[in-house]
């Protein structure tokens, strides 16, 4: 896993960064490098960084380069042409998803495949905040400016598919964890209260199925959908949409986060309540409590690496200032 410290917030020309990889097994650290980018993620198990080269008159010309986890180079690739940048209130946007890197730049967009070449390239509005879809779908979320000068999301999705697109109000559902199943789909909350869980197809954005589910956070594994709902842990056919199996939990807030190991589907209640339910059939198969230390509450599990759960907390430092916990499939906190 990789994490970077250094100056939180987004300045053009980058701030240098100190890039960590760590060891999951243990926490120890593999590598540690500057990072100059004005954007990055991980793909795998390679480091993608995303920076521009400027001209006299503010054209941009952008590069993504691709390392490995002691930094030895992958592959780059470097846009055609150049784009004109509007001022300097913002950067590139990267992001990831199992078919490879997108780079958005107020407006105009490439996505890569896992190997570094171009596979798509388009423009459009510049109030609109654009991620990966699956396959070669696009997600763009349109953002609305608010009194402070700030640009929010408008509580509006744009699919944009392989034969058009379709704009509907609602939001994606974050997956905690993807394992590519189910490639032709992809799942939304909808309604004024996200009280709907609807599947749409990412080759015709119609709805496939729905469920009056209000749901909080969701993972894909093995052709099924895991959420966490209104008091329950529910484990649909991603295909589907039908329920197979259903279990209470221990509050009646929707909200929660959902993290595996591949053998458990683990419901984090409050931020640091863990239970860990068999993916077949639901059965609770242990439970724990993250050791808070005298921490504020607000644990979040934020990646999860195969055998371990990786969890994230504001230090009382500041909200900018973060610890982690590497948390054995056990619940027992691992390394620090």
């Amino acid at each position: 896993m990789a994490c970077t410290v250094g100056a939180s917030g987004q300045v053009i020309p980058p701030e240098p960064e100190r890039l960590v990889v760590l060891r999951t097994s243990d926490g120890s650290v593999v590598a540690e490098r500057t990072l100059r980018a004005e954007a990055w993620t991980t793909l795998g198990d390679l480091v993608v960084e995303a920076s521009a080269r400027r001209d006299d008159d503010g054209a941009e010309t952008w590069t993504v380069a691709a390392t490995t986890a002691t930094g030895e180079p992958a592959w780059e690739w470097t846009a055609a042409e150049p784009i004109a940048r509007d001022g300097l209130t913002y950067t590139g946007s990267l992001t990831a998803s199992s078919d490879g890197p997108l780079l958005s730049v107020q407006g105009h967009w490439w996505r890569l495949d896992d190997a570094g070449r171009l596979t798509q390239e388009g423009s459009g509005p510049g109030d609109y905040q654009r991620s990966p879809g699956r396959g070669t779908a696009l997600l763009d979320l349109p953002l609305v400016e608010v009194d402070d000068g700030s640009f929010v999301p408008a509580g509006r999705v744009v699919l944009e598919h392989a034969t058009g697109s379709v704009e509907f109000p609602g939001r994606e559902l974050h997956l905690t964890v993807d394992d590519g199943s189910a490639p032709e789909l992809m799942w939304f909350t909808t309604g004024p209260d996200d009280e709907t869980l609807e599947a749409r197809s990412t080759t015709t954005g119609e709805v496939v199925w729905s469920q009056d589910l209000t749901v909080s956070a969701g993972l894909a594994l093995g052709g099924r959908l895991y959420v966490c709902a209104d008091g329950s842990l529910d484990a649909i056919d991603a295909d589907d949409g039908r329920t197979l199996w259903h279990v209470d939990r221990s509050t009646e807030t929707a909200w929660c986060s959902l993290a595996t190991d591949g053998r458990v589907v683990i419901a984090v209640e409050d931020g640091r309540a863990l239970r860990a339910h068999d993916l077949e059939d639901g059965t609770e198969r242990w439970a724990g409590t993250l050791d808070d230390s005298g921490a504020p509450a607000g644990l979040d599990i934020t990646s999860t690496p195969p055998g371990v759960l990786v969890a994230v907390r504001s230090d009382e430092d500041g909200p900018h200032e973060r610890g982690a916990f590497l948390v054995a499939p056990t619940g027992a906190a691992a390394a620090r």
